[in-house]
């Protein structure tokens, strides 16, 4: 999680709110991952101080990370009230992801100008509650752990419709990776990778393959390090997508302490997304 800027001192808005915070840190990873993967606001917070029981403006991912938990807290209280159940991790992620904010136009943490997500900079973008939390139920659809890859090869598929053919449709795919080498450096520290594509007719967008605009192009190649992968079809987008989910290469027990040695889970989220007839959430 990397930080924006927040309020002055006065406790007015700060007009560069949508800034990278100087102090935040970025990547790539060593080994070429992409993160943070969201920002969220972490710059003159309100926190404790280490010297005796006071508090003082601060800035850093430590002022962060407790706005995305509370955002969290949030989604998953709304959540369980809706489905009565926990969402998963990977879901939870994903839901986040989709309805961030892109900060492009605005200040990265080196005062260089942001491009469009996905990048090493804003990840994919702000944190924005207000689009995570107000979406009518009507209008997302949440697929989480629909089912167990066990092998490379294995695929999952769903078809959606666009619900508002005028706003863009945001598809996310997340899973929880096997746990890495945790060596560091540049040695690959992923394990199990999945494929995101996305096929509209005759046209296929793989995961994180955007143009200069911010939008999915088709055609690239698949994303074989990240495991968060998305297709972001607009400004307008088609009218029947089916979104299939590959094992590219399983290798590692993604779902401990359940079936053998190689599997792995997923979640995917889609906004503005109306199931194919026949299906209920």
């Amino acid at each position: 999680i990397g930080s924006t800027k927040m309020r002055t001192n006065g406790g007015t808005q700060y007009s560069a709110i949508n800034d990278i915070s100087s102090n935040s840190a970025h990547g790539p990873c060593l080994d070429g991952r992409t993160i943070p993967h969201m920002v969220a606001p972490g710059c003159r917070v309100l926190s404790t101080i280490p010297s005796g029981q006071s508090y003082s403006l601060m800035c850093g991912t430590s002022m962060a990370c407790p706005q995305v938990a509370g955002g969290i807290a949030l989604f998953v209280e709304q959540y369980r009230e809706t489905f009565s159940k926990n969402p998963s991790p990977a879901l939870i992620k994903a839901a986040f992801a989709a309805a961030a904010s892109d900060l492009s136009g605005n200040d990265d943490a080196d005062g260089n100008t942001l491009g469009h997500p996905f990048d090493s900079k804003q990840g994919w973008g702000r944190m924005d509650l207000t689009s995570l939390l107000t979406n009518p139920i009507d209008s997302v659809r949440y697929y989480d752990a629909p089912v167990v890859l066990e092998q490379t090869g294995d695929q999952w598929s769903t078809t959606v419709w666009a619900l508002d053919p005028s706003k863009p449709m945001r598809i996310m795919l997340v899973w929880t990776d096997a746990v890495g080498h945790g060596l560091g450096g540049s040695t690959p520290a992923w394990n199990n990778d999945l494929d995101l594509i996305v096929s509209t007719g005759l046209t296929l967008y793989r995961g994180n393959n955007f143009g200069s605009q911010g939008w999915s192009v088709s055609g690239g190649t698949a994303d074989d390090k990240n495991n968060t992968e998305g297709v972001f079809l607009g400004p307008i987008p088609p009218g029947q997508v089916t979104i299939p989910v590959r094992a590219a290469n399983l290798n590692s027990d993604g779902i401990p302490n359940s079936g053998d040695g190689i599997d792995q889970d997923f979640s995917v989220v889609c906004y503005n997304a109306s199931a194919e007839p026949g299906f209920s959430i």
